[in-house]
Parts: C-alpha cells; sequence; structure tokens
C-alpha cells in the first residue's frame, strides 16, 4: 500500500489504497486502486480490471480518476484514466510517459490542474 484516498464511487464516498505492488523485488505488479468493503472490513484486490502500480492518484469531478504508476528499474511510469464500470474500475486510456534517460525511481505525483482533463505529472 502506498497511499489512501476517499473518493466518490459509484454513487458514495469509499475508501481505496493504492496497491503499488512490489516494483523493485520480482518485480510485483500492482492490484491499481483497491476498495476497502466496510461491510466485510476487507479490501477488494480485484478492483481495478488492469494490473497497475498505482503510487498516486486523483480524482476530477466528473467521477475519473487519474493514477501515476511506479514501474520497475528500466521500465517507463504510466499514466491511466480509470473510470468505475459494472462495480469495477477501468482503465479506459493510459499512456507511457517518456524515458528518464538518466535514470531515477520512476512515477511521483499526479495533480489535476485548473480546467477538466487537465493534469500535471512528475518523474523521479
Amino acid at each position: 500500500v502506498h497511499n489512501v484516498y476517499a473518493f466518490d464511487y459509484l454513487g458514495k464516498k469509499e475508501i481505496f489504497v493504492a496497491t503499488i505492488g512490489n516494483p523493485w523485488v520480482g518485480p510485483i505488479p500492482g492490484h491499481g486502486l483497491s476498495r476497502f468493503d466496510q461491510t466485510s472490513k476487507a479490501f477488494v484486490l480485484e478492483t481495478t480490471s488492469a494490473q497497475l502500480s498505482v503510487r498516486s492518484a486523483k480524482q476530477q469531478h466528473d467521477g475519473s480518476i487519474s493514477v501515476l504508476t511506479q514501474e520497475s528499474a528500466g521500465h517507463a511510469t504510466k499514466l491511466a484514466r480509470l473510470e468505475a464500470k459494472d462495480n469495477h474500475l477501468e482503465a479506459v486510456a493510459q499512456i507511457t510517459l517518456p524515458p528518464r534517460p538518466h535514470g531515477g525511481d520512476g512515477g511521483a505525483d499526479v495533480v489535476l490542474g485548473f480546467s477538466a482533463d487537465t493534469l500535471f505529472v512528475t518523474d523521479r
């Protein structure tokens, strides 16, 4: 787990964790964002339809969530847009950031801009 968020999801506020996996050993990919089921008191690891090693996430007013990944050494950071569909968060768009020519540790933060669908991302 890297970060914890409260997002609007299917009409109510829900708790999510960013499951980064383990980009250092293995590597082991993350499960994207996993929702905490308040009834069963357990995390739903299959919340996100794609394996994403999520480090940072932000939700826009339309409910979509932008996530930034931290990939294993030698692999570029990904930025993905997640939307709620059929009780899951589906990755409806995904891009890979340009490679870091001098190495680095990968994704850092995604920040919402002032206008809809405007994002700023940092890559370490």
